[in-house]
């Protein structure tokens, strides 16, 4: 076990690892949480450093605060806890599965869904939402019209990346309607999504 976490904590935070220094930062121990499960799952190393430097953490007052932090994401996700020693240091790890269901924390005054993109959790936007829905099988897919599919392609292509609020500008869809569509244009994967400076962008996938 030595061997693996030195190797992980070489290859740093990603997609489906996180390194937190406590359970103390209960809001972003809880968005990695909701994000992981809502996304491809993923472990959290508590007692890392963001660095990647080992502080070692306290068992059983992280295990209070980690029991904490999961009963803010609803629905419950699946979860497994274990604390390892390495180098005489405590680390917790948990470990979220994958989830067929939607989660959701209190963010804000309201109930909102993360994801994880790369290293960072997000805020789901209503597309990612309504697209996450179906990839859950919670919705339907859409319909999409041929002419509605041929001006969202050719806006996309010609501006090579952008965001939902350029698409608007340049497609006379209601907004909606163009929020269902981009979901079910992401679950069947003619496009992509990037996320850069807090936007999200859309790309066209190669045939």
């Amino acid at each position: 076990m030595e061997i693996n976490i030195k190797e992980i904590v070489l290859q740093g935070i990603n997609q489906t690892t996180a390194f937190h220094t406590n359970a103390e930062n209960t809001l972003e121990i809880v968005e990695t949480i909701c994000a992981f499960a809502n996304t491809n799952g993923g472990v959290l190393y508590i007692g890392i450093r963001k660095n990647g430097k080992i502080v070692g953490i306290e068992p059983s007052e992280t295990f209070s605060l980690l029991n904490q932090a999961l009963d803010c994401c609803k629905p419950t996700v699946d979860y497994t806890i274990d604390f390892i020693q390495l180098e005489h240091k405590i680390l917790g790890i948990v470990e979220i599965k994958v989830s067929n269901d939607l989660h959701k924390i209190e963010f804000e005054d309201e109930w909102v869904p993360f994801i994880r993109i790369n290293d960072i959790n997000v805020v789901a936007t209503t597309v990612l939402k309504k697209f996450l829905e179906i990839k859950k099988a919670k919705k339907q897919p859409i319909e999409i019209e041929e002419s509605e599919k041929e001006v969202i392609i050719q806006t996309i292509s010609n501006l090579k990346s952008c965001s939902f609020t350029q698409l608007t500008k340049h497609i006379s869809i209601k907004r909606e309607r163009l929020e269902q569509i981009l979901a079910t244009m992401l679950e069947n994967s003619t496009i992509s999504f990037s996320y850069s400076n807090e936007t999200l962008f859309y790309e066209l996938n190669e045939l």
